[in-house]
């Protein structure tokens, strides 16, 4: 309710970095602030960067009307979105780029707020992570999932995506 939730977690994971003596400032010049597990937090617009894969957050269909992501990737990615048929929450599936500056997009499906588990919000960014993985990329972005039309809070799906990226990458060195 017009806090800075992700301003917050940021001054809360800075300090607990600085407890443990740990490096806290940006090793990427986009960066607003880099942990040393290479977790990275930027204010940057997705669709505008240039990296191996974005993540797309919609609904069941993988499709929506009002897509800015399709705006910026052409008719040719709304068109290949049409034709992966949609997913259930928590998993992924990918398209190419096409007009983005990143090569590929990861669609997944968000669960929405109080209807589904919360587990699923976490499995939306494992199950990006593990396509990544499994396709070779070395750097993905993802925006913060579940706190558009899915309704998640916005400290909550933040402390949700935080904890499963972390998680997925102490499981996959």
């Amino acid at each position: 309710e017009g806090e800075n939730h992700l301003g917050r977690l940021l001054m809360a994971l800075r300090e607990g970095y600085r407890q443990k003596g740990l490096p806290t400032g940006p090793l990427c010049p986009e960066a607003r602030f880099q942990a040393p597990d290479g977790l990275v937090l930027t204010d940057r617009e997705i669709t505008q960067m240039e990296t191996d894969c974005i993540v797309h957050g919609s609904d069941r269909t993988l499709c929506r009307e009002d897509w800015t992501l399709a705006r910026a990737g052409g008719p040719a990615l709304e068109a290949a979105c049409q034709r992966l048929g949609g997913c259930a929450p928590g998993e992924a599936r990918l398209t190419p780029g096409y007009d983005l500056p990143a090569a590929f997009v990861l669609h997944t499906a968000e669960p929405v707020y109080g209807r589904e588990a919360e587990a699923l919000l976490g499995q939306c960014y494992t199950a990006c992570l593990d396509l990544a993985r499994a396709r070779g990329f070395s750097h993905i972005v993802f925006p913060p999932l579940g706190t558009g039309k899915a309704c998640f809070p916005k400290a909550k799906a933040a402390c949700i995506a935080v904890e499963a990226v972390r998680g997925w990458l102490a499981a996959h060195e």
